[in-house]
């Protein structure tokens, strides 16, 4: 939607930082739903391949070192982290 023409005498009063701050967020909120296509996509990728091996779930360690679930709730795939356990050498 294209900004609308100001009749003289009738300008509406803007706040300048206001303006500034939710023109980006809308950029970023445009940004993130266009992900939104590639995120179902990965889901759909991930449940397929626990499909493959049998499982609903899954548990391991990523790259930041966080245990983390990989499970199957119907009809999408989730991932939360875990607490951890902490203990010795088991």
């Amino acid at each position: 939607m294209g900004k609308q023409t100001e009749i003289p005498g009738t300008e509406r009063k803007t706040i300048a930082d206001i303006d500034e701050k939710a023109e980006a967020y809308l950029q970023l909120r445009d940004q993130w739903m266009g992900l939104a296509g590639e995120v179902e996509l990965a889901q759909g990728e991930l449940n397929d391949v626990l499909q493959k091996h049998k499982l609903k779930s899954y548990a391991f360690i990523d790259e930041g070192g966080a245990l983390r679930e990989v499970y199957f709730t119907d009809p999408r795939v989730k991932v939360r982290k875990l607490k951890q356990v902490s203990g010795g050498d088991e």
